[in-house]
């Protein structure tokens, strides 16, 4: 089960024509997955610490793990988007946000933990 961010977040940034066949597995697998990968990469566990995290940090894990999330789910299968290139950009949009994102969190690890 996802803690950072909800089902609804990732449907909406993968977008209306993304497959509905996989979201049950939203808060399975997607979610749970790109919660341990920005844990991982910002080497800070944050799902054991979440509860002492301020909103403004909670909101910025929400936003990036959702990122990642949907960007799995239109990976999933790219036949419900007007075309191959659009899911493309929707997944080039949604990894450029991660990655910034994941900058932030990286590189004021004492700001987010302190605030």
């Amino acid at each position: 089960m996802g803690q950072f961010c909800t089902s609804e977040a990732v449907t909406l940034k993968a977008g209306a024509d993304v497959s509905t066949s996989l979201t049950t597995q939203y808060d399975t697998l997607l979610i749970p997955y790109a919660e341990s990968y920005v844990c991982n990469v910002c080497r800070y566990n944050y799902r054991d610490n979440y509860t002492s995290l301020t909103s403004d940090a909670a909101l910025l894990l929400a936003d990036v793990s959702s990122d990642l999330a949907a960007i799995e789910a239109i990976r999933y299968d790219m036949s419900g988007y007007e075309s191959r290139m659009m899911a493309i950009d929707m997944i080039n949009v949604l990894r450029a946000n991660a990655k910034e994102k994941l900058e932030v969190l990286k590189n004021n690890e004492d700001f987010i933990l302190n605030a």
